[in-house]
């Protein structure tokens, strides 16, 4: 095999990998998500995520090909093998940080930015207004603040059927004194991943 072979087979081997790697999976329901019956789309980017006519939608394009618009119509997707869960009551896509003890999520636009750029997270640089949240019991169960989660009564006083998981959890965010932009996840994941 000539040099210039081996070098045109690299070049293809390389963008064969980096679409097959761009790969969007759209869950319509939960259940499809459990039974791995998602909807592919290969090559597919990240083009925006944009609020209008009342919701949310995250856009991916691929070139010649239509936009792929999803809001709050699906329960979720993954883009480059990362789970994304869509808010159903304002369509805002939520990455999937754990699903332990508590789901815990985050801005999801921001952490596509991430995957699409190859940074990790700890090279984080939290943009304006990207201060996006929140946790669920399981998986598939609502979206809740820790406040809600907790069962916490305005004057801070949990019910007594709370779990005391939530509770702790709860309080550690009541209890976190820096609140900066940039600490805030770092906090938060801490509070999360000490339960």
């Amino acid at each position: 095999m000539t040099k210039f072979v081996k070098v045109i087979l690299t070049v293809i081997l390389i963008i064969s990998f980096k679409i097959a790697s761009a790969n969007v999976v759209v869950y319509n329901t939960f259940e499809d998500y459990e039974n791995k019956k998602g909807v592919e789309y290969l090559g597919y980017g990240y083009k925006s995520c944009f609020h209008a006519g009342g919701s949310w939608k995250t856009v991916f394009k691929k070139k010649k090909e239509k936009k792929l618009k999803l809001g709050k119509d699906v329960w979720g997707f993954t883009f480059k093998g990362e789970l994304f869960r869509i808010d159903p009551k304002h369509g805002y896509p939520l990455k999937v940080v754990t699903t332990e003890k508590v789901c815990y999520y985050e801005n999801g636009p921001f952490h596509i930015k991430l995957i699409e750029s190859n940074k990790e997270n700890g090279e984080m640089t939290i943009m304006a207004n990207s201060i996006t949240y929140t946790f669920s019991e399981t998986l598939n169960s609502p979206l809740e603040s820790p406040r809600a989660l907790a069962k916490v009564n305005r004057k801070g006083k949990a019910s007594k059927d709370t779990n005391p998981t939530y509770k702790n959890l709860y309080d550690c965010i009541m209890n976190m004194t820096d609140l900066k932009v940039e600490t805030l996840f770092i906090n938060l994941r801490a509070c999360v991943n000490g339960l």
